[in-house]
């Protein structure tokens, strides 16, 4: 089976990424997290920073849930003859 539309995909995500940070690389925010102040900062930086960062999360909150699946599938197996 070819990959070739998965591989597509991808390439066409990526430009999209790229021609976003492109067309925002001159705009500057201030971000205000609590005591600290910083000013200046990209706004595609920002963003990219945001969403690793609720991967990060997803990947925490789930890691419970998958390990207890993977152990349950490990002991039926495990069971079967």
């Amino acid at each position: 089976m070819s990959r070739l539309p998965e591989r597509v995909a991808a390439l066409l995500l990526l430009a999209a990424l790229a021609g976003f940070a492109y067309f925002n690389a001159g705009e500057r925010v201030t971000l205000r997290l609590g005591v600290f102040v910083i000013t200046g900062v990209p706004l595609s930086i920002v963003i990219t920073g945001a969403a690793l960062l609720g991967m990060l999360a997803m990947f925490v909150v789930g890691l419970r849930t998958d390990l207890r699946v993977r152990r349950l599938l490990r002991d039926r197996l495990a069971r079967e003859p």
